[in-house]
């Protein structure tokens, strides 16, 4: 039987990056975790961070009380501004703002389509893709893995101020088409925001755990199989 997961479904949601966070805790049984572990939900145009800890796991609120933040950055003449900030600026700032930088992780200058769309200025540098952007005045330029990095960071922060303390460990949701190349791209860009990547989880994968966790009336005499599909 097929099952197509009802993304708005704040429960579903819930479980999604669930079973995004407890794998890392599962991960990490060897060596328990001293504090919480963040499961993040890595999409194009928004994030969604969860935070698993011994209470359960609770999907966390940014700073304009919204479940997602926009992934975006946009560089104004004297800051950066991330996330809901960024997204605030979008509009008056188009060229020297990034939105859906995860589009570029992995990418050639000259990759098809999916890179036309894009309002800032692309260049190539040492065979990738690099945005050209004013900050302070000066003309910079930033691979997909620091915008990316930026991103994590402002999503760190939002858990952090949630939590109460420094959250480090995380497991991220990608797609299951993501290139080794993106993934090796996307671990760095944690690292740079000062996170702990313990585990990146198919997004596919997360579905089907999300409904083994949810569907608590599966019969175990009679085994059921189920396609997920990503439409």
């Amino acid at each position: 039987m097929p099952f197509n997961m009802p993304w708005r479904n704040p429960l579903l949601e819930i479980c999604f990056l669930s079973a995004i966070a407890l794998l890392c805790m599962i991960d990490c049984c060897n060596g328990a975790p001293t504090g919480a572990v963040m499961g993040i939900d890595f999409g194009t145009d928004n994030c969604v961070v969860a935070i698993a800890r011994r209470k359960g796991v609770d999907i966390v609120s940014n700073e304009a009380s919204q479940r997602s933040t926009p992934s975006i950055v946009s560089f104004g003449a004297s800051e950066r501004f991330i996330g809901e900030r960024g997204s605030s600026q979008r509009m008056m700032n188009l060229k020297n703002t990034v939105s859906e930088p995860k589009r570029l992780l992995g990418r050639k200058l000259h990759d098809g389509e999916e890179l036309q769309d894009f309002t800032i200025k692309l260049e190539e540098e040492n065979e990738e893709v690099v945005s050209r952007v004013s900050l302070c005045g000066h003309d910079r330029t930033f691979t997909p893995t620091q915008l990316v990095s930026m991103i994590l960071g402002n999503l760190k922060k939002i858990a952090q101020a949630d939590h109460g303390s420094e959250v480090i460990d995380c497991a991220i949701g990608v797609p299951v088409y993501f290139t080794e190349k993106q993934r090796t791209a996307l671990r760095e860009a944690a690292s740079i925001a000062g996170l702990k990547s313990l585990r990146l989880i198919n997004d596919n994968t997360a579905t089907a755990l999300a409904y083994g966790i949810t569907k608590t009336d599966l019969p175990e005499d009679n085994p059921r199989h189920v396609v997920f599909l990503d439409l």
